[in-house]
């Protein structure tokens, strides 16, 4: 670095025991991060960084194991500039002993300038990726799309592996594809695993690479048709797309023409209320040409407000990281839920619907269903809350010997094994291999 004097960082991110600084570098090359790590506490005189590290904000990621949120990054862009000397080599990891210790936390103080104080969790929530594909301990997060010259356009990426962020780059791709296409999602994984020359990365990461590499490819490859048994597959829309959907392949059948059929597991039927959730063995059959494999995420129920048993994840909740909705009320028009914390047995926290995330949802066919369940459960009803089901909804008012229930408003009908709103009828018949339900193509 030159001896220019330091500006004041734009950006201060508090972890335990020490905070990060982040700093705008001018160099030659593409705009660089400084980051400088520094203990807490008082002192009179100036204190060495305990660790710096200079480069491009996608290494800087890598080397340092967690995300530079888009808001974050345009402030340090923002700030005036300090001058390197020349454009920083391949970023180094920052030591493994010390990544989990100061790497921030959703409940993490983070100070940018115009903004005052916010947690590192809000600021993740605001700045969300376009899209996110999981698998077990890996995950892949499409971050933003850029137009770029002629029929290109530039996708930014983030790869964790084995819950470590261990890649994350630009790379060019067709500008056909958008952050839905799970063919988006393979050239990213491509490009993570096998595009990148080991020079550019770290022992870490060509050990991450190395390790996982080979198995993440795999677990996203295309499947030849028929579609072996596991497959997960979505149904295809009137626009010939892929819709939310998703379905598992149980069985392959071909008929007396020679056309195939596929018996599937509706993904819906995990969370809690499904008819079919105690009944694995139930199956559709559909039709090869209403199907696609599909990369998406499972069904998963959420709706704009959330019933029992749907399950959460607190944004930048001091306690409470996931937990169960108990209860759903209604205040100035924003839902309020009742938390069973995962990691709190006996007690229960109530959020508002602004500071958590929905992981998934519940299905309860009717309001008699849920407060059934409920009741069971130890759970009775309380005044001012709403309860949803997927026919209606209903209050709990204040009556002469305690909380009454409301009359139940409809809601549009729904199918009552894929929970879509639907404009043709469908039946459920009953099979010796469990229950088979027909229906009609989307």
């Amino acid at each position: 670095m030159s001896s220019t004097p330091k500006p004041s960082p734009p950006v201060f991110i508090h972890v335990d025991g020490a905070y990060w600084e982040l700093h705008h570098a001018r160099s030659a090359a593409s705009p660089i991060v400084v980051a400088e790590l520094y203990p807490t506490g008082t002192r009179t005189e100036p204190v060495e960084a305990t660790y710096r590290v200079a480069a491009p904000r996608w290494r800087l990621e890598e080397s340092l194991g967690f995300v530079i949120p888009e808001s974050m990054y345009q402030a340090v862009l923002a700030a005036p500039a300090q001058t390197i000397d020349a454009a920083p080599a391949a970023a180094n990891d920052f030591p493994s002993a010390d990544r989990d210790r100061w790497r921030p936390t959703r409940t993490s103080p983070v100070l940018m300038p115009g903004a005052g104080f916010a947690t590192y969790g809000r600021i993740l929530h605001d700045n969300a990726p376009l899209r996110t594909w999981e698998d077990g301990s890996h995950r892949i997060e499409i971050v933003s799309l850029t137009a770029g010259p002629a029929a290109a356009q530039a996708v930014s990426y983030r790869l964790w592996l084995d819950s470590d962020l261990t890649a994350a780059d630009n790379v060019p791709v067709s500008q056909e594809l958008d952050a839905e296409d799970d063919e988006l999602v393979r050239q990213v994984a491509a490009h993570a695993i096998t595009g990148r020359a080991p020079s550019t990365l770290t022992a870490r990461q060509q050990s991450a690479v190395a390790a996982h590499g080979k198995d993440l490819l795999r677990s996203i490859a295309l499947p030849a048709s028929p579609y072996p048994q596991g497959t997960r597959v979505a149904l295809v829309g009137k626009d010939g797309r892929p819709t939310d959907i998703t379905v598992t392949v149980t069985d392959t059948i071909t008929d007396a023409n020679g056309a195939t059929w596929y018996a599937v597991h509706p993904e819906i039927s995990r969370i809690p209320g499904h008819p079919l959730r105690e009944h694995p063995d139930a199956f559709l059959i559909l039709s090869a040409d209403d199907l696609v494999p599909t990369l998406q995420a499972p069904s998963s129920g959420i709706e704009p407000i959330l019933s029992y048993g749907s399950r959460v994840r607190t944004i930048d909740h001091h306690t409470v990281t996931t937990g169960t909705v108990v209860r759903t009320f209604a205040r100035a028009d924003v839902p309020w839920y009742e938390i069973q914390a995962d990691d709190l047995a006996e007690s229960t926290v109530r959020l508002s619907a602004q500071d958590i995330e929905p992981i998934s949802g519940s299905f309860w066919p009717s309001i008699d269903d849920l407060v059934a369940t409920r009741t069971e459960a130890g759970i009775h009803l309380q005044e001012g809350e709403v309860l949803v089901s997927l026919s209606g909804f209903a209050t709990v008012d204040a009556g002469p010997q305690g909380p009454v229930l409301g009359p139940e408003r409809e809601l549009p009908p729904r199918d009552p094994v894929l929970g879509q709103v639907w404009s043709h009828s469908h039946r459920v018949e009953p099979s010796s291999a469990g229950t088979e339900v027909e229906i009609e193509p989307l």
